[in-house]
């Protein structure tokens, strides 16, 4: 097989380490078609569409008017001013800039979680009053799920294409499906898509392997808290863990049905703005959190489906 060529741009960023595997996944960033996963053969073959650059598209309609809300609220403070280069930047950066903070906020959570989950010394004293809440959230999370073994953490997931039988094909990503016929009950579909990402956290639980996702990303009270794509997102990353455990799985993680007992969580640490005296958010401040969490289960069959 032919060896892949890095493109125009595109580099080696890191390693990630793969679920049931020795070898570490490579993370491909700056090609023209965003982030990519190579497995260590590096193969042609081998090479994975991000899953994120397959469900980004379903948030864009909300991005677009996340970014509209921060325009008006840009020339709504710059109102009767004259125009500089300063308040031109500062009117057009506003989403870029909140969300390099919410993105900044999240990273430092994602790593407090993960030294607890490892039982690593925590600082308490000096986490940021702004996590201290989602903390508390996370450990009451935990602490409901005492009986899930934590298996591995950012841990690199993969799935080849399938065709109709279940089998896989070589169409690869040159395959086009769309579920016309939505069923009112759960009906299992194949997935004609190569595509690879990094989950969370995955736990074994008495009753199968569990893909767990932390979402910090958008505030409690503006419609659902998880979005479509995130839901597609966990979709994903389901179907690929089953496909790679196959033969592997034992007994203890069969249903009835002889299919592997996997689902997804989406946990979604709450959080929205301040407000004023009148009850509107204060969108120049740092969104605050509380110690509640919101969950969405996914089975199987669920995300088969998806």
């Amino acid at each position: 097989m032919a060896q892949y060529k890095l493109k125009k741009n595109e580099s080696i960023t890191s390693y990630v380490h793969m679920f049931l595997h020795d070898e570490p996944m490579a993370r491909l960033e700056g090609g023209h078609h965003g982030r990519k996963y190579l497995l260590p053969t590096g193969d042609t073959d081998d090479l994975f569409t991000n899953v994120t650059s397959m469900t980004g598209g379903l948030s864009n309609f909300g991005l677009e008017k996340y970014k509209e809300m921060w325009l008006n609220m840009g020339f709504d403070k710059h109102m009767g001013k004259q125009l500089t280069p300063y308040i031109v930047d500062d009117i057009t950066t506003g989403a870029k800039r909140d969300s390099e903070r919410s993105a900044a906020v999240g990273s430092e959570l994602h790593e407090i979680i993960e030294g607890l989950l490892f039982d690593q010394t925590v600082d308490y004293d000096n986490i940021p009053d702004q996590l201290e809440p989602a903390v508390r959230g996370f450990l009451k999370w935990r602490e409901s799920r005492l009986d899930w073994q934590l298996i591995a953490t950012e841990i690199a997931v993969y799935h080849r294409a399938e065709n109709a039988d279940g089998n896989f094909t070589e169409a690869g990503n040159n395959a086009s499906y769309r579920n016309k016929n939505r069923k009112p009950k759960w009906v299992r579909t194949y997935i004609p898509f190569d595509f690879a990402g990094t989950v969370d956290a995955i736990f074994l639980t008495p009753k199968g392997y569990m893909a767990v996702d932390w979402k910090t990303t958008r505030n409690s009270k503006s419609g659902p808290a998880i979005r479509e794509g995130e839901i597609l997102q966990m979709s994903a990353y389901v179907s690929a863990i089953r496909q790679m455990l196959g033969p592997l799985c034992s007994k203890e993680t069969i249903d009835v049905n002889n299919e592997h007992v996997i689902g997804g969580q989406i946990v979604r640490f709450k959080k929205d703005y301040l407000t004023d005296s009148d009850g509107r958010a204060i969108r120049t401040e740092p969104k605050q959190f509380t110690d509640e969490v919101e969950t969405v289960d996914l089975t199987v069959l669920q995300c088969s489906e998806w």
